[in-house]
C-alpha cells in the first residue's frame, strides 16, 4: 500500500542530526565582523550542537570564568538556522536592554548576540555564534 511506509516514516520522528566536531581548547575564530574569539573547553555537546566557552582573542587562555560561549554546529543542519535568526533579530544587547527597560524587569533570561559566522574544519561548514553566557 502506497501510504504504509509514510506513516512508518512519520512515527519514526526526524532524522538524527550529525553532531559538531569538537574544536581544541585554544582555537581561534572568526566571526563575520572580523571579530576573533578564542574557544574554551567544551562545557556541552548534543544534537543541537556544541556550546563552548569563549572569550575575545588574547594571550590568556580561556577559563571556567570565560564571559562568553559560542555554538558549533554542522551547517546543514536544519534548526540552528531558526534559533540563529531568533538571535539575529530579537536578542542583540541594545534590543534586550530595551525590553528590560519597557517591560520593567529586573532581568531577562535571553543570552545576547554577538556575531556569528561560518569556520572551515576539515572542508566541512560549521556555523558558529557567540553569546553572553546565561551567568552574566
Amino acid at each position: 500500500m502506497p501510504g504504509v511506509k509514510a506513516a512508518q516514516a512519520a512515527r519514526q520522528g526526524p532524522a538524527k542530526r550529525r553532531l559538531a566536531e569538537q574544536f581544541a581548547a585554544g582555537k581561534i575564530i572568526t566571526d563575520l565582523s572580523k571579530k576573533e574569539w578564542k574557544l574554551g573547553s567544551p562545557i556541552g555537546q548534543g544534537g543541537f550542537g556544541c556550546i563552548c566557552l569563549a572569550d575575545k582573542n588574547s594571550s590568556k587562555s580561556v577559563g571556567s570564568d570565560a564571559p562568553c560561549v559560542v555554538k558549533v554546529e554542522p551547517s546543514e543542519n536544519g534548526p540552528l538556522f531558526t534559533e540563529l535568526k531568533f538571535y539575529q533579530r530579537a536578542a542583540k544587547p541594545e534590543q534586550i536592554q530595551k525590553w528590560i527597560q519597557t517591560h520593567k524587569l529586573k532581568y531577562l533570561g535571553v543570552p545576547k548576540y554577538w556575531g556569528s559566522g561560518l569556520h572551515d574544519k576539515n572542508g566541512k561548514k560549521l556555523q558558529v555564534y557567540d553569546n553572553r553566557s546565561l551567568w552574566e
